[in-house]
């Protein structure tokens, strides 16, 4: 028993001496960001901000500092802070649109991937306008935007892009990586939809719509709360969606046909949708539309000469091989496209004839 005893003893002392000796381990001494916001600094540096969480009663405080090396940039930040910012608890970064446009991000990401404290799985987003006065204006940013992506991982109405992902699709030879793109509209940061991405650059931007259209090509959802067509003034609601896609190589052609099935949530045209008439024509319009939209998403990544939808993947077989190596990019932009929509509405928002004329008579 005197032996268990000192044994226990001699773990504690361990442990606490432990605790003693690294003081910045302490809850209280230490400040986790969960956002990390780049943009362009003067002469070629980087400016970095973040957003420094309470630990008692305190308000959040936001921090920037401007470096050449980004590894440089955790201790000016935690010059101007009585408290160690730690990158363990980092969920989030956002980049500057013009950072991503000109420079690009490849370097951040690259310093990113290599830090150990960081995970993988931080979720990205790219940012036009002046998010630095969001961060200051709202002591929530970072937390709101968190819950937001992680509620729109798996299923929602974004398109949301971790690390883990867009690495994975830069290390293909059949993939193009994206990232979910905002915009300051005054006060208010709002989704726009789908920046294209290719040598870590921005090269095209996806509207609402074309967002839409692309989730449905990505096939990694099968449910759309809207697709608005603004040209119809009609928007397709609770919308199942099924892909089903062909690639034939040998004469190099993409058979895509997409089935479509939901309601017309909302219609402010000229139509008179009780009439049955009217409602064929308006289905006939929207499919039309729909074609039209998404065959000039596919043919503007033929002409950037990207695939953020991995079409190539369907090129390869259980034991064979079509493209290696950049072959598959050089082979896409020659890519005839065949594309069906198969579109079906249940609800048009509005009693039929024969069912209101049964009412009436009950």
């Amino acid at each position: 028993m005197r032996k268990l005893s000192c044994i226990i003893i001699c773990i504690l002392s361990v442990f606490l001496t432990s605790c003693a000796d690294n003081p910045n381990n302490i809850v209280e001494d230490i400040a986790p960001s969960i956002l990390y916001y780049f943009e362009k600094g003067e002469n070629e540096k980087y400016q970095v901000s973040t957003m420094v969480p309470p630990v008692k009663d305190e308000k959040r405080v936001v921090l920037s500092t401007e470096d050449t090396l980004l590894k440089d940039v955790k201790k000016k930040l935690n010059y101007q802070y009585f408290r160690d910012v730690k990158e363990g608890q980092l969920r989030l970064v956002f980049f500057n649109e013009d950072l991503a446009k000109d420079e690009g991000i490849r370097e951040i990401i690259n310093v990113l991937y290599m830090d150990p404290a960081i995970s993988d799985r931080l979720f990205l987003g790219i940012v036009k306008g002046d998010f630095i006065n969001l961060l200051y204006q709202n002591e929530l940013t970072d937390y709101f935007l968190f819950k937001e992506m992680k509620h729109n991982e798996k299923g929602g109405i974004m398109t949301v892009t971790d690390m883990h992902q867009y690495l994975k699709a830069v290390n293909s030879e059949f993939a193009d990586p994206y990232i979910p793109y905002y915009s300051m509209e005054g006060e208010d940061l709002h989704y726009n939809g789908v920046a294209l991405m290719k040598n870590h650059k921005i090269v095209q931007k996806l509207t609402i719509l074309e967002s839409s259209l692309f989730e449905i090509l990505l096939d990694n959802k099968q449910y759309q709360d809207v697709i608005p067509l603004e040209k119809l003034q009609v928007s397709i609601g609770i919308v199942h969606n099924k892909l089903k896609l062909i690639m034939n190589e040998s004469n190099k052609t993409v058979d895509l046909k997409i089935v479509l099935n939901g309601i017309i949530s909302e219609y402010q045209g000229e139509r008179d949708l009780s009439n049955v008439k009217e409602q064929k024509k308006l289905k006939k319009e929207i499919t039309n539309e729909i074609h039209k939209q998404t065959l000039g998403l596919l043919k503007s990544f033929q002409d950037q000469n990207i695939d953020p939808l991995q079409l190539g993947l369907f090129t390869k077989r259980a034991f064979s091989q079509t493209y290696h190596g950049n072959e598959w990019k050089e082979a896409w932009p020659q890519y005839n496209i065949k594309l069906k929509i198969d579109l079906n509405i249940k609800d048009y928002g509005t009693y039929q004839q024969e069912e209101t004329e049964g009412i009436n008579k009950g």
